[in-house]
């Protein structure tokens, strides 16, 4: 494991791993100010919508992924907790 002090030192170190494993892909798993500060740095974008009210303190900004465009949808539903959900495809805009 390795620590970084920036999101812009994260994706630099995550650029060197990722080519040196004969990628380019490397993901953030993380919470909402992460994602929004790196957001400019990724082509593409892997996303779970789950539908269902969650009460929580964080929020990605409205319009954070207006650069993106959905490419592909798949619904899915979770039968242990009875909830749906779309894993979606973002590609950004060129």
């Amino acid at each position: 494991m390795e620590v970084v002090a920036t999101p812009v030192e994260s994706v630099e170190r995550a650029d060197v791993v990722s080519a040196g494993l004969g990628t380019h892909s490397w993901f953030v798993i993380s919470g909402a100010r992460l994602y929004v500060a790196l957001l400019p740095y990724v082509d593409a974008v892997d996303l779970t919508r789950v539908c269902a009210n969650v009460e929580g303190d964080a929020r990605v900004p409205i319009g954070w992924l207006d650069g993106f465009v959905i490419i592909s949808r798949e619904p899915g539903h979770d039968q242990e907790s009875s909830l749906s959900y779309t894993f979606h495809q973002l590609a950004r805009r060129t």
